[in-house]
């Protein structure tokens, strides 16, 4: 049986989706089906044919061109402006193709709502990128946190930074628009942040957030003054579903001090995951306060730790936990498909629907400058 891969978009992130996919055979990943490279969806599929033959593609079309054969596996990726999400999604599910895409799921919790009425009566499977997941050091401190190594949560602190925003030089893009991103900083990492957050703890239950923009107009590439109308910053305090508290930050501005960084408190003691300086392992402190190593029996049975690091690059292989983090979540979703499984834990539509409602309560607490609760 042959996967029949389609991609949605050949920008940054969708290059490098075509990079982590490229890896597979030579990291000798447990992937047994043949990979055929069908089509690339664009809105300039004239113009990007003779790219798409280079890179291995049959043809190129545009979306309302995309044609799901009836044989063999189908996946879409689809690495789209986030506008265009749902519609593609559910042009996919109609034709009962499987979906790999990049967050956030859609625009807002009422497409997502609409997405998951139409995923109900589907065989199709879902599978967002978020990529956090697929850390290793992330898998293994959730082992640890469910194997009571911490003991009870008590408080918790996540801050996801980039600082590359800050130059005003950087030209205007898609991504700087509300109605076509969705969001700024919230969006772009901040659902990334949120989804690490349950899954190393639990549910949100509702949010205040704030946000601000530092740099409110940008020239575009044909030198034209544009009004930047997504933030550059939010902070959010979260509230989880049991009432634990602690804060999300996330910036593009953030000079200096680029980095991904999850703190989890305990009543036993803390973990603590600094991904650019080690995304393997997990920094562990005891209630005393005395960095201690973290015994392997905390995660080395664990079944969604024993599943990812199937995938993940070893050291010798890797080229940055960017892509390392890329080819594992690419690879254990072709896995999943091939098998007709679905892995706990692992980011499929049902672990990850409600992250469009928080992101639409942080957006609203913005306004009413109060708590403001998951509407999915």
């Amino acid at each position: 049986m042959n996967i029949n891969y389609n991609l949605v978009g050949l920008g940054f992130i969708g290059k490098i989706h075509l990079m982590a996919m490229n890896n597979f055979n030579l990291l000798d990943l447990p992937i047994e089906s043949p990979i055929i490279k069908n089509q690339i969806v664009t809105r300039n599929p004239v113009d990007r044919l003779s790219v798409a033959k280079s890179l291995g593609f049959e043809r190129t079309v545009d979306s309302e061109s995309i044609c799901f054969g009836n044989d063999d596996i189908q996946l879409l990726d689809i690495c789209s402006p986030n506008i265009y999400h749902k519609d593609l999604i559910l042009k996919a599910l109609e034709a009962g193709a499987n979906i790999y895409c990049e967050k956030p799921l859609s625009m807002n919790d009422s497409e997502t709502k609409e997405i998951l009425n139409r995923y109900s009566n589907s065989k199709s499977k879902i599978q967002l990128c978020y990529t956090l997941r697929y850390i290793p050091a992330f898998a293994k401190a959730r082992a640890a946190i469910e194997n009571n190594a911490i003991g009870e949560i008590t408080s918790f602190r996540i801050e996801y930074y980039h600082s590359s925003y800050l130059n005003t030089d950087k030209p205007y893009a898609w991504r700087l628009d509300k109605e076509i991103s969705g969001g700024g900083a919230l969006y772009d990492l901040g659902s990334h942040a949120f989804d690490i957050l349950q899954f190393l703890v639990e549910p949100v239950k509702e949010v205040m957030c704030f946000t601000d923009t530092f740099v409110k107009t940008r020239k575009d590439s044909e030198g034209n003054e544009k009004t930047v109308t997504v933030d550059d910053w939010a902070l959010t305090h979260v509230h989880t579903s049991s009432n634990i508290k602690g804060t999300v930050e996330v910036s593009r501005i953030a000079v200096g001090d680029d980095g991904i960084r999850v703190r989890i408190y305990g009543t036993k003691g803390s973990v603590f995951v600094d991904v650019y300086d080690n995304p393997l392992d997990v920094k562990y402190y005891n209630f005393l306060g005395n960095k201690i190593h973290l015994h392997e029996d905390y995660y080395n049975d664990n079944s969604y730790y024993k599943h990812m690091i199937k995938f993940y690059p070893s050291p010798k292989m890797s080229q940055g936990f960017f892509m390392d983090s890329h080819i594992a979540s690419l690879a254990s979703f072709l896995y999943q498909i091939e098998n007709d499984i679905v892995v706990d834990k692992a980011p499929s539509i049902n672990q990850c629907k409600n992250i469009e409602g928080i992101l639409d309560a942080c957006q609203k607490s913005v306004d009413t400058k109060s708590f403001e609760k998951i509407s999915i």
